[in-house]
């Protein structure tokens, strides 16, 4: 599991700063995540959040993630992430969200394929 939980440090620290080339290594190429906000998919995700970072209008560079009640589920080569997430930024907790991933082995390589974030004031 120490694997995957690294690989998903760097994927949540790559969205953080809107790192677009790391996010799309990391996540598969029909990744989607579904929130409050809709459902996003890849390609058009990572434009977005290259065109909102390029008009200041991402996080800050104070801005980190805190996990917790993180449960990870392995099935083969593919793994399950549940827990709780918050984006805090320097003076804020900025959102709080009950996550599930779906992560998998491709070509050797962790993977993401698919996540949910339900914000904690919507359950």
């Amino acid at each position: 599991m120490e694997e995957i939980r690294k690989i998903r440090e760097a994927w949540l620290q790559a969205y953080l700063d809107g790192n677009t080339v790391t996010l799309e290594q990391i996540e598969s190429e029909n990744f989607s995540i579904v929130s409050g906000q809709g459902v996003e998919s890849n390609p058009a995700r990572l434009k977005n959040i290259a065109a909102r970072k390029l008009n200041g209008k991402w996080f800050g560079p104070f801005t980190s993630f805190q996990n917790s009640q993180m449960e990870y589920q392995q099935l083969g080569p593919v793994t399950t992430v549940t827990g709780f997430c918050q984006i805090i930024g320097k003076d804020r907790i900025i959102r709080s969200s009950y996550i599930s991933e779906v992560w998998q082995k491709i070509n050797g390589k962790w993977r993401i394929i698919l996540a949910h974030a339900s914000a904690k004031n919507e359950i």
